[in-house]
């Protein structure tokens, strides 16, 4: 009888955890990530702002607003100085504020001091614009699908997969209970009339579509057939521990909530 009892104990402790539900399986943060990047041989120099976006990939400034911009050493060499040469204005210091008054592309040149006293300059190419949201890597969309419950389509830049097949990547996260879903050939989109559309061609975004209840934390980052994470810095989704997997809340009405942080300089 103790046995029955032992075995009957054993399967409701067994079914009692296998079936617990939880929300998403726990990442190790800690582990370094690797994300996709767009650098060249010349270049030496990295610039962040405020927002995050940095010059691995064009860089994005919010007209009419004070934005701070940070230069570092994409080789990890100590910086101790730096000279930046914006519009008319020059600054000096390794982060510094500028605001721009109109729409337009700008060139921002820098000279940085390193510890040994080796200089090294670049010039980075950016652009103002009205508004930075319609800018960003990473566009989220939602349409009731039934009770409770919301089609969601993901919507990740191109620039940001370096010119490499749809098919190389797969979305990862909690939104697939962290099983892999490989993107198909035919996930290209556009944001047109403030809609997700698929397109043919022409597309400017890759697209992820899945079936989300409300109520919940969600997570998902695009990883290429290397293990490289998506660079998706400049995400208002993303939080400062990794670059690479976005972090929203689908609320009751459907609306996408932000669970990012804001990047600090």
């Amino acid at each position: 009888m103790k046995k029955g009892k032992l075995l009957f104990l054993f399967l409701f402790v067994f079914f009692a955890f296998s079936c617990e539900k939880i929300e998403y399986e726990p990442f190790d943060f800690d582990e370094e990530i690797e994300t996709t990047e767009n650098v060249t041989s010349t270049d030496q120099l990295l610039i962040t702002t405020q927002q995050g976006f940095n010059s691995h990939y064009h860089i994005y400034i919010q007209k009419d607003k004070d934005v701070k911009m940070e230069i570092s050493s994409l080789k990890g060499e100590e910086i101790k100085d730096a000279q930046w040469k914006i519009e008319e204005n020059s600054y000096q210091g390794l982060v510094v504020s500028h605001k721009f008054d109109e729409v337009k592309d700008v060139s921002i040149s820098v000279t940085a001091t390193q510890s040994d006293g080796q200089k090294k300059s670049q010039v980075f190419e950016v652009s103002v614009v009205e508004d930075i949201k319609k800018h960003e890597p990473v566009q989220i969309f939602s349409e009731p699908k039934s009770a409770g419950t919301f089609a969601v389509t993901l919507l990740f830049n191109l620039e940001r997969l370096n010119g490499k097949d749809l098919e190389s990547f797969y979305c990862d996260g909690n939104i697939f209970d962290w099983e892999k879903k490989q993107v198909s050939g035919d996930s290209g989109y556009i944001i047109e009339d403030d809609k997700a559309t698929k397109v043919q061609s022409g597309a400017k975004y890759v697209g992820i579509e899945v079936t989300l209840k409300t109520g919940f934390l969600y997570n998902a980052a695009l990883v290429d057939d290397l293990g490289n994470w998506l660079n998706l810095s400049g995400s208002s989704y993303l939080r400062n521990d990794n670059p690479g997997l976005i972090w929203f809340q689908l609320n009751k009405d459907g609306d996408i909530i932000s669970e990012g942080e804001v990047y600090n300089l």
